[in-house]
């Protein structure tokens, strides 16, 4: 009697498959889960590698291209998210998200306050 023995699937079999499928509309929705939780937890380096690897294996999904650009702009890579937001705005000129990320990406390069005026505080009754 003869048993047979089970494939157990490693991450290098798991990425190897991945891009040999690439580029695909139905890959990359695991890790770009994953760069999400470390975004919310701001592990930015990890987020940023998940996210990475996510858009890699799935170009069609705008959103992960988004989450991208999102956390490079809190890594301070302001001129990469930039470029990835002026990609986005190209592919989708009309989409509500993408326009929203534009914005924010101006109003991170903008000044807290105009030069030359003074902070307006409060005043105290």
């Amino acid at each position: 009697m003869t048993r047979r023995r089970k494939k157990i699937e490693t991450d290098e079999m798991c990425r190897r498959r991945e891009e040999a499928m690439r580029p695909s509309p139905y890959l990359g929705y695991d890790h770009h889960q994953l760069g999400c939780y470390f975004l919310q937890r701001e592990v930015l380096e990890l987020a940023e590698m998940e996210l990475r690897r996510g858009v890699w294996l799935n170009p069609f999904e705008k959103l992960f291209q988004i989450d991208l650009a999102i956390c490079l702009l809190r890594q301070g890579k302001v001129r990469e998210a930039r470029e990835w937001s002026s990609k986005l705005a190209d592919a989708w000129p009309k989409d509500r998200m993408v326009a929203q990320l534009v914005n924010r990406l101006a109003a991170a390069n903008a000044p807290a306050h105009p030069p030359g005026k003074p902070i307006r505080t409060r005043k105290k009754i």
